[in-house]
């Protein structure tokens, strides 16, 4: 049975505001201490985690949001924890990869070849991988500095304006300014769409969303609503 849930630091409801987790292990007791160290000990500030033992969802989950520290067991059944972390280091650049093993040495050089790190799970590791989870926080924070305006340009010149209003191309400018690497894509898909007619008048901003590969609802297109507020010459209006 599927146990994923959100759990925060301290209350909020505003996950899109907080760096991410993602915890993956096929052991229940495992995902449920990893949770009260988050939930109850507030062993990380600010944070929001995601737990889940269920592996064919957590891939589920890792493709719909944005996640900013990825932590994964090796030994899963359905999906290898390598695999995992091999499918998304290429869906998610900016992200760290953390894998997990209470196995053999040759299991965690296997995780290390794929892996930012690898944390044994012996006695206490939890503890160690909370330290671990922080510096990843601040590696993942130095390379969205380190890859800024440097990431987004060339795909921003690869978005077509032609015919569309000046306004409306200092809007998509500034909105896909927000969007953090893995999603700049599919946000430019939206807009080309939008161009192009694909998009009708009446659609709501979580249709757009799904068209657009973010799934419904999304925090980020809900974060650039403002964008939406398009010029005479444009198809959406308020």
């Amino acid at each position: 049975m599927s146990s994923s849930r959100i759990c925060f630091s301290q209350k909020s409801d505003k996950y899109g505001n907080f760096p991410s987790v993602l915890f993956v292990d096929d052991t229940e007791d495992e995902v449920n201490r990893f949770a009260e160290m988050v939930c109850l000990q507030h062993k990380l500030k600010n944070v929001a985690c995601v737990v889940c033992n269920q592996p064919k969802e957590a891939f589920q989950i890792a493709l719909k949001y944005f996640i900013d520290i990825y932590i994964c067991d090796i030994k899963m059944p359905h999906i290898a924890g390598d695999t995992f972390i091999k499918e998304f280091r290429e869906h998610s650049p900016m992200s760290y990869f953390i894998a997990i093993t209470g196995h053999s040495m040759e299991t965690a050089a296997r995780a290390g070849a794929c892996a930012d790190i690898v944390v044994l799970k012996d006695f206490g590791y939890l503890d160690k991988l909370m330290d671990v989870i922080k510096e990843g926080l601040r590696i993942v924070q130095a390379r969205k500095i380190k890859a800024g305006g440097e990431y987004y340009k060339p795909q921003i010149n690869e978005f077509d304006m032609t015919g569309i209003h000046w306004r409306d191309r200092e809007r998509i400018n500034e909105a896909l300014g927000k969007f953090n690497p893995q999603d700049h894509n599919r946000a430019c898909r939206a807009f080309k769409a939008l161009a192009l007619g694909q998009l009708d008048a009446d659609m709501t901003h979580d249709e757009i969303a799904t068209h657009a590969g973010f799934g419904s609802p999304h925090y980020m297109m809900k974060a650039i609503t403002p964008m939406f507020n398009w010029s005479e010459s444009s198809r959406l209006k308020p």
